[in-house]
């Protein structure tokens, strides 16, 4: 995201292929932020049941 930002400072435009590279990484961050939310909650004890089935190992070896 870095890159395509400078790059857009300098040029002001972006390409298709830097927007595809935007998308990607804001799409990155977002499950990043959604599954620290949810190990957060796990760490806190605040755990409500809910109908979503989560796999807690493999939620956590995908953040490590």
């Amino acid at each position: 995201m870095q890159y395509v930002l400078q790059e857009f400072s300098t040029t002001h435009k972006i390409t298709r292929s830097q927007m595809q590279l935007l998308k990607g990484s804001l799409e990155s961050a977002r499950k990043v932020a959604m599954q620290s939310q949810q190990i957060a909650r796990l760490a806190g004890g605040r755990l409500r049941q809910s109908h979503e089935r989560l796999k807690l190992d493999e939620l956590l070896q995908n953040v490590l």
